[in-house]
């Protein structure tokens, strides 16, 4: 079943919905004008959530699958999404695409404290990154996710190895067969209820 988000647009709520930005932000010690800490923690506080992201990507056409659920400090399902590439210009861009539509639909969906994961590691490291130098050609989709992040109340950003990112993998691998984004809303296809229990056992 899909959401109201594809039903309606953005619900009312979210749309009027403001977000407070504060002044300061812990980037590995140092401060800078975003409320932002990035660490390892794995484990939510009551109230927070988390979202991990994935990507799929076929170099021989340049399709690429965005995966995406969101999980309350319980570790239920909140909302899933699968969305699809058109076109990507290698595995890191549609990795940073998912990261950033990712982050975009926790926030439209009502995550004001989170955790994001991801299993890719040099996208992590780039959006943690103060030097816009080394963006490298993605630069201006990572200063994007740096002004995103404003939009939270507390971020943080963690690498995640693919064996505890396995929900986001799946959905990135569904959206390659879609033809437009799908979404769930506190519920799952019945095909990714097994991958869930078993993510949720390995990430215990």
């Amino acid at each position: 079943m899909t959401s109201r988000f594809e039903e309606n647009g953005v619900t009312s709520h979210l749309k009027t919905m403001t977000w407070q930005n504060r002044n300061k932000a812990i980037i590995e010690g140092r401060y800078c004008a975003q409320d932002v800490i990035f660490n390892r923690a794995h484990h939510l506080a009551a109230g927070k959530y988390k979202l991990n992201v994935d990507a799929a990507f076929i170099p021989e056409t340049g399709v690429g699958g965005i995966g995406a659920v969101v999980r309350n400090d319980k570790g239920e399902v909140m909302a899933a999404m699968a969305l699809p590439l058109a076109s990507a210009t290698s595995s890191k861009h549609a990795e940073i695409m998912a990261f950033l539509f990712g982050m975009k639909f926790a926030r439209d969906a009502g995550c004001s404290s989170i955790l994001i994961e991801s299993d890719s590691q040099g996208v992590v490291n780039d959006v943690k990154k103060d030097e816009e130098e080394s963006w490298a050609s993605d630069g201006h989709l990572i200063g994007d996710i740096k002004r995103s992040l404003q939009h939270f109340e507390d971020v943080i950003i963690s690498y995640s190895p693919r064996g505890v990112n396995q929900v986001a993998h799946f959905l990135a691998k569904h959206a390659l067969n879609c033809n437009t984004i799908v979404t769930w809303i506190e519920e799952v296809p019945f095909w990714l209820e097994s991958i869930i229990n078993d993510d949720m056992v390995v990430s215990s």
